[in-house]
């Protein structure tokens, strides 16, 4: 009686280091280093395998994952503990893959105590410390290539529209000559000051409004 053939193995992913992983992401993400990986490891937001010498090896789902925390970082300015919180509500890739909202309802939606203590997280970090420049220099490069993409839509009517948009509400429609100019005059220290001058939650007012809820002659829920 011969014998079964034993069944073929199902091939693993392999896994790369962490060197390998910082080459990877370079290109789309310049600033990270290999000290930033571990020092999100060691924030407990991602968990690679380690071999019995101790070497880090990161599969495809830890790459994914690393990259969407670098990328809420460099996009959407969350701190860590908001972005853990956004991952263990499973925004994290190698879940469903479905992202919480910040509006609406539904199970994956964010509560108004989670976003109000997001947006003080990132506000407080403004207030209490300058903003890096290099974080300066890639928003001016945003801002830069939206302005000019604006401006060149529709054949060239979207400058424009912005030159009558100045020449109606700003009685200056050359102010546009200045608007990159005016970039560059953002520093630091002015984010810094103004954070602290008017990013405070005495000044804050907060209008919520249910989707979908029905018509109401009284006024919206408002909260200070």
């Amino acid at each position: 009686m011969s014998a079964k053939p034993a069944p073929a193995e199902t091939p693993r992913p392999s896994r790369l280091t962490i060197g390998t992983v910082c080459k990877q992401l370079h290109d789309e993400f310049p600033d990270v280093s290999i000290s930033k990986i571990r020092f999100l490891e060691d924030q407990k937001l991602i968990t690679p395998r380690r071999t019995p010498g101790g070497y880090r090896l990161y599969s495809e789902d830890d790459i994914e994952q690393l990259r969407e925390i670098l990328r809420m970082q460099r996009d959407e300015f969350l701190p860590l503990r908001v972005i853990r919180q956004v991952i263990a509500q499973g925004r994290s890739t190698s879940g469903s893959g479905r992202r919480p909202r910040l509006v609406g309802a539904g199970e994956d939606t964010l509560s108004l105590e989670q976003l109000l203590s997001a947006a003080d997280a990132v506000i407080e970090q403004l207030r209490s410390a300058p903003v890096e420049q290099a974080l300066i220099d890639r928003s001016i490069t945003k801002m830069r290539s939206y302005l000019y993409d604006s401006m060149t839509q529709f054949g060239g009517f979207g400058r424009a529209n912005l030159i009558a948009c100045f020449a109606l509400f700003d009685d200056d429609p050359a102010r546009i000559n200045s608007l990159e100019a005016n970039f560059r005059k953002v520093t630091p220290e002015l984010i810094e000051r103004t954070a602290r001058e008017y990013l405070r939650k005495t000044n804050r007012t907060v209008l919520v409004l249910e989707a979908g809820a029905a018509a109401s002659p009284e006024q919206p829920e408002v909260r200070k």
